[in-house]
């Protein structure tokens, strides 16, 4: 099927108001989608008793959405001034710190003891890089001529000495409910 080999790129070529562009076929001469590659599972062009209109077209069904495509991605540096180690993510721009984090957190599972900074001021973790006051200044480089990796924003993770636990196994959450209702959702019960 031709949506099989375009699975993860963009298609929004072939549509036009939320509908296939449509052309005038040479050979019926009635107004007809264009499939720019093969047809798709579309009725037939000629008239057929097997034309049947579709109820709901495949691209406006909600159960084959799977993900949602971000606005833009942007790199971030996190560095550990406790151990000097640094990792450079890509991250969505809609993602808050508290998401960020839970991405960070093969790299570090002692996390939670640490507080998350830039520049100096403490991060909210139910909020974006933007809302945070660290801005994506990659298209000011570029008009300029410099290279989009001049400057990456780097987030410090200060060690508190809290003497905490690891937290328990599969207690993060990257669902959207969860981080922005619940951004510490499990906490260790003290006996």
């Amino acid at each position: 099927m031709t949506v099989l080999a375009y699975a993860g790129k963009d298609i929004s070529h072939w549509f036009k108001n939320e509908d296939w562009v449509h052309y005038t076929h040479p050979i019926v001469g009635s107004y007809t989608p264009y499939h720019q590659h093969g047809p798709g599972n579309e009725q037939p062009v000629v008239p057929s008793t097997r034309w049947r209109p579709f109820t709901n077209p495949w691209w406006l069904d909600g159960t084959n959405i799977i993900g949602k495509v971000t606005e833009k991605t942007r790199p971030i540096r996190i560095t550990n001034t406790l151990t000097g180690s640094s990792v450079t993510l890509e991250v969505c721009s809609e993602e808050t710190i508290y998401q960020i984090m839970m991405r960070y957190l093969p790299h570090n599972s002692h996390m939670l003891s640490y507080t998350w900074r830039h520049l100096g001021r403490g991060l909210l973790y139910n909020k974006t890089l933007e809302e945070n006051g660290i801005k994506d200044e990659r298209d000011v480089f570029s008009s300029v001529a410099l290279p989009e990796n001049f400057y990456i924003p780097d987030i410090l993770l200060y060690y508190n000495d809290d003497l905490t636990e690891d937290p328990p196994k599969n207690c993060f959450c990257l669902e959207k409910e969860c981080t922005h209702n619940q951004p510490e959702k499990c906490h260790l019960e003290t006996l």
